[in-house]
């Protein structure tokens, strides 16, 4: 009765539930209980206790989550920030990260607005802080991003090339971003190795 609408929830919640109205009478088989006034009254009492108990373990999943994903968006700020200490992020990766960075920053900002701990809160806006500094720095110096064409001195033929290249790994990955990424760091990886000027 209590998990009828539910289910799911069940396996969130133990304990008892005392029942004390004596009009409540177990059935013969003490399956359930004989339909009576007592029972609907149970029973509407019941979808309030599982409307509260639902509400609260979807507030705890939620910032559960939100917890999760401070975490995960950390590490790629983190990583995009070494990136571009390093000089490792690729011109041709410019608006993936951008768009990376726009999508954390939007996702945390929605999830500020639900159900949080103090702690969550603080680290997401100091992570917003980041996002925001670090876009704003890539504005401010765009030559963060490593250039290939210009490092290895490409001739305009060969830039068109390279750029037609570019091109088909981006529309051929372009639901798969870590693959994209992958395969630009290896060309550029490469093409250091093999073109490196003299």
């Amino acid at each position: 009765m209590l998990w009828d609408r539910t289910p799911e929830r069940a396996f969130y919640f133990f304990g008892e539930i005392h029942i004390l109205d004596a009009g409540v009478i177990p059935s013969s088989d003490r399956t359930a209980f004989e339909d009576n006034a007592a029972r609907k009254r149970l029973e509407e009492r019941c979808v309030r206790i599982a409307s509260n108990l639902n509400r609260k373990a979807g507030e705890e999943s939620a910032m559960r989550r939100f917890d999760e994903i401070l975490d995960q968006s950390l590490e790629v700020i983190a990583r995009r920030e070494k990136q571009a200490k390093a000089g490792q992020l690729p011109v041709e990766l410019e608006d993936q990260v951008v768009y990376e960075f726009k999508r954390i920053e939007e996702d945390v900002r929605k999830r500020l607005k639900g159900p949080k701990t103090p702690t969550a809160a603080n680290r997401a806006k100091r992570l917003m802080g980041r996002t925001r500094g670090f876009l704003q720095s890539l504005k401010k110096n765009p030559e963060v991003f490593s250039d290939l064409k210009t490092e290895l001195r490409f001739d305009p033929r060969l830039r068109a090339l390279y750029d037609c290249a570019v091109q088909v790994l981006k529309e051929e990955f372009s639901d798969d971003p870590e693959r994209l990424e992958s395969a630009i760091e290896r060309i550029h990886e490469y093409a250091r190795a093999k073109f490196r000027p003299k």
